[in-house]
């Protein structure tokens, strides 16, 4: 076996063994900026559904504070 192989392998079975190593924790909150990856309270995203496209590894979580949110503007307009 050539060495490319081994080292392909051996970092699909890290990728799929351990997805956490790529996973992220976002959050969602009425009352932050909304700044994309969403990686901590004062970049929090405002909708639920931002959150939604861009977690995207097994693993990852998303924390939501409690608050009223509504789907996004987006969603709204082009939902028939």
């Amino acid at each position: 076996m050539g060495r490319q192989f081994i080292i392909t392998i051996a970092f699909l079975l890290i990728f799929l063994i351990c997805p956490e190593i790529f996973a992220k924790t976002h959050y969602v909150s009425p009352f932050y900026r909304n700044v994309s990856t969403y990686t901590n309270w004062p970049t929090a995203a405002n909708t639920i559904e931002d959150v939604k496209s861009v977690a995207i590894c097994w693993g990852s979580v998303i924390i939501v504070i409690n608050g009223i949110y509504s789907p996004g503007l987006f969603q709204f307009i082009f939902r028939i």
